[in-house]
């Protein structure tokens, strides 16, 4: 059993106390797959140290959010490694994983993100597949 993030823990602990779980408690219940995603966009919407049990939990994508100019090539494969580490260490639901990065739009303003996250769900062997689309802008434009 799998639980919808983020957890609503006064539901979890009112459903495990009674005999049968009633219609509304069972929204806080999810498959495996739809956890490995919310998973993995936990993964990626983290920074690195921002989860205090352990600081190699996270995305290195969030370090560049307020750079004016980068490198994209060097820093698409910084994120993928590091992105590929951190799931290899934290999601042993799946295997054989491989990361894409790729910058989209005009990157001089806001950067488009996208990361594909391909795989192979370790009970069954079944193919796995994330996307995320993120927005980094480091400037902000106004008329005033």
């Amino acid at each position: 059993m799998y639980y919808r993030l983020p957890l609503n823990c006064a539901e979890i602990i009112r459903s495990n106390s009674s005999a049968r779980m009633k219609k509304h408690d069972k929204a806080n219940v999810i498959g495996r797959n739809e956890s490995i995603h919310l998973f993995l966009q936990l993964i990626i919407m983290t920074n690195f140290g921002e989860y205090m049990p352990e600081d190699a939990f996270g995305c290195r994508l969030w370090e560049y959010e307020f750079e004016t100019s980068i490198d994209y090539k060097e820093v698409r494969h910084s994120v993928q490694a590091a992105l590929l580490e951190t799931i290899t260490s934290f999601e042993s639901r799946l295997y054989d994983v491989k990361v894409e990065v790729a910058f989209l739009g005009n990157q001089s303003f806001s950067r488009k993100v996208s990361i594909r996250i391909y795989g192979k769900l370790a009970e069954t062997a079944e193919p796995f597949e994330h996307q995320q689309f993120l927005f980094i802008c480091p400037k902000t434009v106004t008329n005033q």
